[in-house]
């Protein structure tokens, strides 16, 4: 290392709680109060004594501050007697307090930083006036005083310069980095315990393909010499239809990853939002829907890290054995030394299958993911393997074949599991089932859609067999080109409206009628507003005989409707 330089090397693997989700200020009418803290503070002091379950650092997440006195100060009357009372707790349970940051003041109107204002006049420059120090001063002030340590920077925006400043825009993005990895240098050579995680606004560009196919990368790796991570993207649902939008929304979060990773970040710096749990807008009103999957997954992607958001009042006490075995079990990987690599043969949501894999076959942590609606199979080889054992059902369960260096591995529909390598294959190992399991089998029916004055329509004819739904899926597509891309639609939130009714199942309508007479859906996905969209829809209905199938798109402007109709047990 060179003199100045941040020793950015993790180690000893750690957990967060962010209330993030619990509150919602975006999507939702949902606001962070201290009496919110305190609720979740309860409830983690229950986990902590109940059930041996704790965490390292609280994350205070966005709109904490007043937004007329700026960072040292927490928003009345939301917080009537400061933060001190919430520190207070905090110590009790031994935990390291964390707190959100705008990068640049969005949502801030602090007299003071008024020559700081850029020409959007929703955020502050970081090139000119007062901004920049008071935001380092901020941070210095919170671990000092509050002891905070541990930085989310979020809605980063380095294109905001000041109206009439002179400054090209190359100018203005290149300085505004300069300044923020400065103030973050200063800031963590005297706290050199701080973390920081980078999340929204720090991507370059678009991911895309540049020249003969080449992946272009979107992030810039040199990030990591001042940020700890750098946030893999919001909860958004794949483009990839699945049975559930939890799932949808794990598989996305793959996807996001493998990107990142890609683009030269080591799978223990990305920060994948952990596992999300609430009722609010950003996360789609899951619940706890598909806890134990999502918590699982977040762990095999290698972060080194447990990382939980929202209300953690959805819990109950067998997530709560089931979270403690789960941590329990990757950490001691973590401790081990053993690292993390990508395995499948491209992106998540784009191949038929893809996984995690945490050490090797003497002993790892194998996590696979089954990307398709039909059944897949697995070949891997492992040197040092010589035993597998499912540890992890979703559903019935993967059947698995292990042979000296060799492991073939059989996932039903949208499969996640965890297997135990080697030392790690025994039951003592054993993480029990998801309690959303995925169909167990899908055909796909032989249908035939044709342009009609609504819509597409189709005839069916095939019979269902015992125990079969109809489930109807559309995806819509961006008109005109060979290979089009998926287009989202329907973007809702509860902020502007409390109506939970889906628009996108308006937007993309999906109908059954059999004998004259419309079929009630049994299940819809989504079934809930969803703030980014969605790119499809699907329907699930009961058919014993012949029907009808009509999709109307009220998309504008229209795009390309893809339907697939498939029997599922």
């Amino acid at each position: 290392m060179c003199e100045g330089d941040i020793d950015m090397t993790m180690t000893k693997p750690f957990s967060i709680y962010c209330d993030w989700g619990f509150h919602d200020e975006l999507g939702d009418r949902v606001e962070l109060t201290a009496q919110m803290a305190h609720t979740a503070l309860d409830c983690l002091a229950r986990w902590k004594e109940q059930h041996g379950v704790s965490y390292d650092y609280y994350l205070v997440d966005c709109f904490w501050f007043d937004p007329e006195r700026g960072y040292r100060h927490f928003k009345k009357p939301h917080w009537p007697d400061g933060f001190e009372p919430v520190l207070k707790r905090l110590r009790e349970l031994d935990m390291k307090p964390g707190l959100w940051y705008s990068t640049n003041g969005w949502q801030l109107k602090v007299p003071e930083w008024a020559p700081s204002l850029a020409s959007s006049t929703c955020h502050y420059s970081l090139v000119d006036g007062p901004y920049a120090e008071e935001l380092e001063r901020a941070w210095m002030f919170a671990a000092e005083t509050w002891h905070v340590r541990l930085l989310k920077l979020d809605f980063a925006n380095f294109n905001q310069g000041l109206a009439g400043s002179g400054r090209a825009d190359n100018e203005i993005y290149r300085e505004s980095v300069r300044k923020l990895k400065t103030m973050l240098r200063r800031v963590k050579a005297t706290y050199p315990d701080l973390k920081v995680i980078g999340h929204c606004g720090y991507q370059r560009a678009a991911h895309g393909i540049g020249p003969a196919g080449q992946h272009s990368p979107a992030n810039d790796p040199a990030w990591l010499d001042v940020l700890d991570y750098l946030f893999s993207g919001d909860p958004l649902p794949s483009h990839v239809p699945r049975c559930s939008l939890p799932r949808a929304m794990d598989l996305f979060q793959d996807e996001q990853v493998y990107r990142l990773h890609r683009d030269g970040f080591p799978l223990d710096r990305i920060e994948d939002h952990g596992v999300m749990i609430g009722d609010t807008n950003t996360l789609m009103y899951r619940g706890r829907e598909g806890f134990r999957r999502s918590h699982l997954g977040q762990l095999a992607r290698g972060g080194r890290r447990d990382f939980f958001y929202g209300d953690p009042r959805f819990l109950t006490d067998a997530d709560l054995d089931g979270l403690k075995a789960t941590r329990a079990l990757f950490f001691d990987a973590f401790e081990r030394g053993l690292r993390t690599q990508f395995v499948g043969d491209g992106c998540p949501g784009t191949v038929q299958w893809h996984g995690y894999l945490t050490g090797g076959g003497d002993r790892g942590l194998l996590y696979l993911v089954n990307g398709t609606s039909v059944a897949q199979r697995v070949e891997l080889p492992l040197p040092g393997l010589f035993a597998a054992l499912p540890l992890f059902r979703d559903g019935v369960g993967p059947a698995v074949t292990a042979q000296p260096d060799w492991l073939t591995v059989e996932l039903a529909p949208e499969e996640v599991t965890l297997i135990g390598l080697g030392e790690y294959a025994e039951d003592r190992y054993g993480l029990g089932a998801s309690d959303d399991p995925p169909p167990r089998r899908v055909r796909l029916l032989p249908a035939t859609f044709s342009p009609v004055a609504e819509g597409l329509f189709a005839r069916l004819k095939q019979p269902l067999l015992p125990g079969e739904r109809l489930v109807v899926t559309a995806e819509l597509r961006e008109a005109g080109a060979l290979r089009a891309a998926p287009r989202r639609f329907g973007k809702q939130n509860t902020r502007e409206s409390q109506d939970r009714r889906p628009i996108t199942q308006d937007e993309l309508e999906i109908t059954v009628t059999s004998g004259g007479a419309p079929l009630r859906p049994l299940a819809q996905v989504p079934d809930v507003p969803v703030w980014a969209g969605m790119t499809w829809v699907s329907r699930t209905f009961r058919s014993a005989g012949d029907c009808e199938v009509l999709v109307r798109c009220k998309v504008r402007p229209p795009g390309r409707v893809q339907v697939a109709v498939q029997a599922v047990l």
